[in-house]
């Protein structure tokens, strides 16, 4: 394309090489990363459904019992065999004039996937519950139908990767010991959700219909999801204070800062040198120089490379990462008693519009000249889009929310039959057919713009065809 050759990048795949206990699988070698989860799960299930009260009342329920065991071969973790359990029931009351209440209930169960928290402890599995109860109408000889409900959910233990800016609070990279973090990279937290929903569908003429829905959904995070402060910058240090390298030498560095050359393994003896002590990395030598530059925030080292501290320099590094904070050799003072919030508990749950109504609008024509062409369209509205929180330039935390979202489309199709015994249709749907859109900046932590994003999908135009028998 354009004068360039492109590849596929070779995938991994298992036995190619042969079985070894880091490998046990012998994926073929490349620089394609994988996670190789493998859950082993038996289950039995029933189920149960019911009529009373001459039919009028219908009662159905279902449970089912999971045994699994899972492997996570990438990093190393076993779980199981667990067992647990998911049920649901509810009933629907068919009462005069196409009136019917019903509700119902669940309880479902999530195994666990082997992934790890910042302390590299498994996490557990997650349950969701779900309540409902609504009422169905329909009347005018099926000509107007609708419903009406509300709904509960509430999830517990749910999955999500650590945020980077928090990651690199909690458990930073470190160039001392050469690691881009020690523990795993996800949380679990809880969240509730609630909302009702209203749908109408009519039909005014025989061959037009129409259908009306809207519904409103609000979520709020449980509590507080605290990550501890990691310390992963830990070095080698004598009983004087001085820096030793991996060879149990002493670190020495050039009394001129930048000498080029300069080797502290094989340091050259006619350039003025000194040992590099505790002391100096807090307050700095004599001249002020090779003093540590410490992260505000987590505490990480930041200047290792100028200090020769990192991992391919000197080796000062135990290679022991994941302590406490607390345990810092610098004297650096965690802020919020060494530990950061990576969620907030209370907070609104973003990533979706919160009010959502639909209209859809479809005639269907049988005329002769037109007969099989069906010409309609729909408008949908998003209002109160809420986007994701995020940190001002005053340390305000503020909910970031999208603009409305107005869009309109339109659908065109045409059908009839071919030799008797099959049918053709072919349809063209318009989504945003007035290509209402634009692009707007996202605000960050700290005032910084992290990014510009479209506000709604450009105009799409999708056509199918499909043949039935």
């Amino acid at each position: 394309m354009d004068g360039r050759t492109y590849a596929l990048t070779g995938q991994r795949v298992a036995g190619i090489l042969p079985p070894t206990a880091a490998n046990p699988f012998g994926y073929s070698p490349n620089n394609t990363s994988i996670n190789d989860v493998r859950t082993r799960e038996k289950a039995v299930f029933g189920s149960l459904f019911t009529t009373w009260w001459k039919e009028r009342l219908d009662v159905f329920t279902g449970y089912r019992r999971d045994r699994f065991d899972t492997k996570n071969f990438t990093q190393g973790s076993e779980l199981g065999p667990l067992e647990q359990s998911s049920y649901n029931y509810g009933a629907n009351l068919h009462l005069p004039r196409g009136i019917t209440p019903y509700f119902g209930r669940s309880s479902n169960f999530r195994p666990p996937n082997g992934a790890k928290d910042i302390l590299n402890v498994i996490l557990p599995g997650g349950r969701g519950r779900g309540e409902e109860f609504g009422i169905k109408l329909s009347g005018f000889d099926q000509r107007l139908s609708g419903s009406i409900a509300y709904y509960e959910i509430a999830s517990i233990n749910e999955t999500a990767a650590i945020p980077t800016n928090i990651r690199n609070i909690a458990d930073p990279s470190s160039g001392v010991n050469g690691i881009s973090g020690s523990g795993g990279t996800t949380i679990v937290f809880d969240r509730k959700t609630q909302g009702w929903e209203a749908t109408i569908s009519a039909r005014p003429t025989a061959n037009w219909r129409l259908t009306l829905s809207f519904s409103r959904s609000d979520g709020q995070e449980g509590s507080d999801v605290v990550l501890p402060m990691l310390y992963n910058d830990q070095f080698r240090v004598d009983s004087q204070g001085q820096l030793l390298m991996d060879n149990g030498q002493v670190l020495r560095v050039p009394i001129t800062p930048g000498t080029s050359g300069w080797n502290p393994r094989s340091p050259n003896p006619a350039v003025a040198s000194q040992p590099l002590t505790v002391a100096i990395l807090r307050s700095g030598d004599a001249s002020g120089n090779y003093r540590a530059n410490l992260d505000p925030n987590s505490g990480r080292i930041t200047n290792s490379s100028a200090l020769f501290m990192d991992s391919t320099q000197s080796g000062v590094g135990t290679t022991v990462v994941g302590l406490p904070i607390t345990q810092h050799q610098l004297g650096f003072i965690a802020p919020n008693n060494g530990t950061v919030v990576a969620r907030k508990g209370g907070d609104l749950s973003t990533g979706f519009a919160a009010n959502v109504f639909n209209i859809t609008s479809l005639y269907s024509f049988n005329s002769r000249w037109l007969k099989g062409v069906s010409l309609g369209g729909n408008i949908r509205i998003e209002d109160d889009w809420r986007g994701y929180y995020y940190t001002n330039a005053t340390g305000e935390r503020l909910l970031h929310k999208y603009p409305d979202i107005f869009q309109t489309g339109l659908i065109l199709s045409y059908q009839r039959k071919l030799l008797k015994r099959y049918a053709w249709k072919t349809q063209l749907n318009i989504t945003n057919a007035l290509d209402h859109h634009s692009l707007r900046r996202l605000p960050g932590n700290n005032g910084d713009i992290v990014g510009i994003v479209r506000d709604a999908v450009p105009r799409e135009a999708v056509w199918t065809n499909s043949i039935s028998f």
